[in-house]
């Protein structure tokens, strides 16, 4: 993608921009894939490093259109440009906030599908907002509305864990739940901002319930496990010095009855 982004920004309004866009795109996805492969190689990304990083890979070219859509230039240069800062600079972003938390596979997936959500939200309101005006500013909110749903999916998963399973499910209730809002609006053949707004918001609701109910789910075994751990506590002490000792001492332990001192000790605390 950043590889077309380039020749876009290379080949502007030429007349061979198609050719060069789609060699570029060609020789920049075999290298960016590339170097992504050593570079997990090579430091040991976990997979939700690297979906984290997917994410900001797509959200920062869109973040990107959506700015350049409110300045309506027409220069292919100016826009590959864009695209192409947006895309760069949503991987570094990306691998940023990764790194400050050890999200899951299942972690990312709901922030996605939370994000999707909120970005047909945005679009809904963009859509109200073209009918009364033609000000291209409004394409902002949809930018705006991707990235508190991103923030706000990255804020409730801390800490929840959520398994790639879980994070599936969730990713599939949130579409199923935005195609039956669809079906609802195309039979009662809805203007286009309740079209794109209902699915967006009933996406919002089956996200939020069925992430919910996993929240609630991994917490419990997590306290679980934790108060487990905190009851029992087990502990061992080895002193073979001990052992020389009652070595040395074995008939005067023999004819004394004395306890001969131990060489491990073993606690086990409930």
């Amino acid at each position: 993608m950043n590889g077309f982004f380039l020749g876009l920004t290379v080949a502007g309004n030429n007349d061979t921009q198609g050719n060069t866009a789609l060699l570029l795109s060609t020789a920049g996805s075999i290298t960016l894939g590339e170097i992504g492969f050593q570079t997990q190689k090579r430091k040991h990304f976990s997979e939700g490093h690297i979906e984290q990083m997917r994410h900001y890979g797509f959200l920062g070219p869109f973040v990107a259109g959506m700015i350049l859509a409110t300045t309506e230039t027409s220069d292919n240069h100016a826009i590959g440009a864009g695209l192409l800062a947006g895309g760069i600079g949503g991987l570094f972003m990306g691998h940023h906030v990764a790194q400050k938390y050890n999200y899951t596979q299942g972690d990312v997936d709901a922030i996605s599908a939370l994000t999707l959500a909120s970005t047909g939200l945005g679009f809904s309101i963009a859509a109200e907002s073209i009918d009364r005006s033609e000000r291209p500013g409004i394409f902002i909110i949809p930018a705006v509305t991707s990235i508190v749903g991103t923030m706000l999916g990255q804020k409730s998963v801390k800490g929840v864990r959520l398994t790639k399973t879980q994070g599936n499910i969730v990713s599939f209730a949130t579409g199923g739940a935005a195609l039956v809002g669809i079906g609802l609006m195309t039979v009662f053949e809805s203007e286009p901002a309740l079209m794109i707004g209902v699915p967006s918001v009933f996406a919002i609701v089956a996200h939020q319930a069925m992430f919910h109910s996993y929240k609630k789910k991994n917490l419990a075994e997590i306290k679980i496990g934790r108060s487990v751990n905190s009851r029992l506590q087990f502990s061992m002490n080895v002193t073979p010095e001990n052992y020389f000792a009652n070595k040395q001492a074995g008939e005067k332990i023999v004819q004394t009855g004395q306890l001969a001192n131990s060489v491990v000790k073993l606690r086990l605390k409930f």
